[in-house]
């Protein structure tokens, strides 16, 4: 697979699972050490918080870093693939996942680029680097975008698909997302702008 925008974003994926499982699972055994030293899970009335909080951290720790060494070991397994498949025809779901990828990173290398290059449009795909959840959007599948204007100014753009879910954009200008909206040929109403 090329070096693009969903290879990074994959490779981040990876590395925020690498890091944090593992320091979470330290975390957890070092707490139930540290408790086990001062004795304070011998006092009963501990027990009701240093067991979920232990367990808590051992729990996520063992599935983030599980997540990020299946993610390192098959890219093709993380989330983005999962996202990117939901978004494909029936048709189109019979692409192996590398296939998948390389078709949306063919279109995203031609896209234009937005918020210094963090929401990008193709001809076809809409992705959002730093989405607060599903970054990326078939076009044909928009049916909605929602603005948000913030204290400061700026705009939260909230890309919709017909189950209401799309990426959502961190704060950008409002220049930019009329920008966007020009870009994307939306004549829909948008509140907020």
């Amino acid at each position: 697979m090329k070096k693009g925008v969903c290879a990074a974003y994959i490779r981040r994926e990876r590395t925020d699972c690498l890091l944090i499982g593992p320091a979470a699972l330290l975390g957890g055994a070092g707490f139930f050490w540290l408790e086990w030293v001062t004795g304070v899970l011998k006092d009963v009335r501990m027990l009701p918080l240093a067991i979920p909080i232990i367990l808590f951290c051992l729990a996520a720790g063992v599935y983030l870093t599980t997540r990020g060494l299946l993610v390192l070991i098959c890219p093709e397994r993380s989330n983005l693939c999962t996202f990117i498949r939901a978004e494909l025809s029936e048709a189109e779901r019979a692409l192996s996942r590398r296939a998948m990828l390389e078709l949306v990173e063919r279109d995203l290398e031609r896209a234009a680029r937005f918020a210094d290059g963090r929401i990008l449009i193709g001809e076809k795909w809409l992705f959002v680097t730093n989405s607060s959840w599903k970054p990326i959007l078939r076009l044909e599948r928009l049916r909605n975008v929602k603005a948000h204007r913030t204290k400061n100014g700026r705009v939260i753009l909230k890309f919709m698909d017909r189950n209401n879910g799309g990426p959502v954009t961190r704060e950008i200008l409002s220049s930019e997302a009329g920008a966007i909206l020009a870009c994307l040929n939306w004549t829909g109403k948008v509140s907020g702008l």
